[in-house]
């Protein structure tokens, strides 16, 4: 029997940018993949650092992530951590678990980072919908906690995301963007934010309508590269309606403030002959 896959966005959530002093600013390139691997830096410059005890700066990737209870160890999939400091010399790392520990200030972070889809384990498998895929120039499935760590007591911070990727594909996110030739720019108010909105790029098969007073958008890959997304809007339109009636006597009762988007995540997969 054939298999197809089929991975499902919906986006619903409210974005807005909090005051802080500097930002988590990291570029991924997918077009490269390399033994189901993608090369991830990090410019740490932009991080206003306080003084460190000893002059070390611990660089973590989660064990878990909110939705699941799960010990998930991000940190497993992540190979080739090198650090480098402000002459470009390579700082000394040590790795355990999760945590990367670099002695001495960092300004640019390089590692490669592997996908959980095919990844041979038994132990602590991850769960699709948490998971990544790394299919070049077909799909990528972005979940922040397996592509990007982040630095100890810097959670708070912004993030920006720079991602590097075939003209043929397109990122879809909760978060907000902007495209620049090759390269689509993705901001989370912060390292938090960033786990709750996945990124998935792929061929655009995207349906979007309102929903209330929010934007919902449908986003579709199929292995066989059918389009979707439109079939399933007609098949949840009902569902939806009846949403949208829910909501707004919610918000109306609970005095709530209204979403912008919609950006639950489910991956399905779809059998046929």
């Amino acid at each position: 029997m054939k298999f197809k896959l089929l991975y499902l966005l919906l986006f619903f959530a409210p974005f807005t940018f909090g005051q802080s002093t500097g930002m988590h600013s990291y570029a991924i390139d997918l077009t490269e993949v390399v033994d189901d691997r993608v090369k991830v830096t990090v410019d740490a410059k932009l991080i206003q650092w306080s003084n460190s005890e000893q002059n070390i700066y611990n660089f973590h990737f989660p064990a878990t992530i909110p939705g699941t209870y799960a010990t998930l160890d991000y940190g497993r999939f992540i190979q080739n951590f090198q650090a480098y400091g402000t002459n470009g010399e390579r700082l000394k790392v040590k790795s355990k678990g999760n945590t990367f520990r670099i002695y001495g200030k960092p300004e640019h972070l390089e590692y490669w980072a592997d996908d959980t889809f095919d990844a041979r384990i038994r132990k602590n498998k991850v769960f699709e919908p948490a998971g990544t895929n790394n299919q070049e120039r077909a799909n990528f499935l972005l979940n922040a906690a397996g592509y990007f760590g982040f630095f100890e007591g810097q959670e708070e911070l912004p993030v920006a995301l720079e991602i590097t990727k075939s003209p043929s594909l397109y990122g879809l996110s909760a978060m907000d963007s902007y495209s620049y030739g090759n390269t689509q720019n993705f901001y989370a108010r912060n390292y938090h934010h960033f786990l709750d909105c996945p990124v998935m790029v792929s061929k655009p098969d995207t349906t979007s309508f309102r929903l209330g007073g929010a934007k919902v958008t449908i986003g579709v890959f199929t292995e066989n590269g059918r389009a979707l997304s439109q079939d399933i809007y007609k098949q949840v339109e009902t569902s939806m309606k009846a949403i949208e009636a829910f909501l707004e006597g919610e918000i109306q009762a609970l005095r709530l403030r209204p979403f912008d988007r919609w950006q639950p995540f489910m991956p399905l997969v779809c059998f046929g002959g």
